[in-house]
């Protein structure tokens, strides 16, 4: 269970507060996602957290770096542990994949693009009727939903450094630190 639920609390402040800027540390973990994420991390693949609000910009760094890519919608636990796909996460999956014309796609790729195609001008609708969304909203945290849903608003690129996933920005055409071999996106 994320720390946000365990402890009542809500992340959607998080956009505001004056401790989100530069260099601030907030703990929002998923177990699954994380969990994720440092096993890609520890196989050598670059990661980063994308998700509806920073699509666009995930895909852009993708794109600039020309890498293999691996998309994973992580999902949730349900209370026994087992796991729970995320309909949030398949959709944010297919709004990262549907910037990427020019990648081969998997099936599983293209069925995520399709749904995101299907959802994308409905996405707080979609989200709010989602098992994740009525969690929220039954808890008290609608505007979560409403954050959630909002599509290409950020350019963040959290980056999975030192087990933590640090703000970065993508920068514009620099190609610097050369070709990537494996790019993989969690969220």
């Amino acid at each position: 269970m994320p720390y946000w639920q365990e402890k009542e609390e809500s992340p959607s402040p998080c956009h505001q507060h004056p401790s989100t800027r530069w260099g601030s540390r907030i703990v929002l973990p998923s177990p699954n996602g994380s969990t994720c994420s440092v096993l890609a991390k520890d196989c050598g693949a670059i990661v980063l957290a994308g998700c509806l609000r920073n699509a666009k910009a995930i895909a852009r760094f993708i794109q600039q770096h020309k890498g293999s890519v691996s998309v994973i919608a992580c999902g949730e636990r349900w209370p026994d542990g087992s796991l729970r796909p995320a309909l949030e996460d398949l959709v944010a999956a297919g709004a990262i994949l549907s910037e990427l014309s020019n990648y081969d796609l998997s099936p599983e790729a293209k069925a995520a693009v399709a749904t995101f195609s299907a959802s994308q001008y409905k996405l707080e609708s979609l989200l709010e009727h989602s098992v994740s969304g009525q969690e929220l909203i039954v808890r008290g945290y609608p505007d979560d939903v409403h954050l959630a849903a909002m599509l290409n608003v950020s350019q963040n690129l959290p980056l999975l450094n030192h087990h933590m996933l640090l703000k970065t920005r993508l920068l514009t055409d620099d190609r610097s630190t050369g070709k990537l071999h494996k790019v993989s996106c969690f969220w």
